[in-house]
């Protein structure tokens, strides 16, 4: 088993989940600093996506931004971007803080 963090937690990060999911991954999904009451309404929701329209397994362990770095720093085996193109230069930098001294883990562009 893999521990997948997947950075989006819109309609294409959440919807990647879940083939990890079915393979057996420890799979995370991190909210942008934009999706902190996005977040608040998926788990108030029964983990329902709107986008989607599927209730996300509770499996899946959604956090908001404030958690990015602590779960990166938790030997993460695949790092996924699910943001739009929009948000590139955001993560780069958020990427860049967090990793400055340490080595990246593989990276899956969406």
């Amino acid at each position: 088993m893999s521990k997948i963090v997947i950075i989006g937690a819109g309609a294409m990060g959440s919807a990647f989940a879940f083939p990890c999911l079915d393979n057996n991954h420890d799979t995370n999904i991190v909210g942008t600093h934009l999706e902190d009451g996005f977040i608040d309404e998926l788990k108030n929701n029964n983990n329902l996506h709107p986008a989607l329209k599927v209730n996300l397994p509770k499996i899946i362990n959604i956090l908001k931004f404030e958690k990015l770095e602590s779960i990166l720093k938790s030997n993460t085996d695949l790092l996924v971007v699910g943001i739009s193109s929009k948000g590139i230069e955001w993560f780069a930098e958020q990427i860049h803080r967090i990793y400055k001294d340490s080595e990246l883990p593989p990276l899956l562009m969406l």
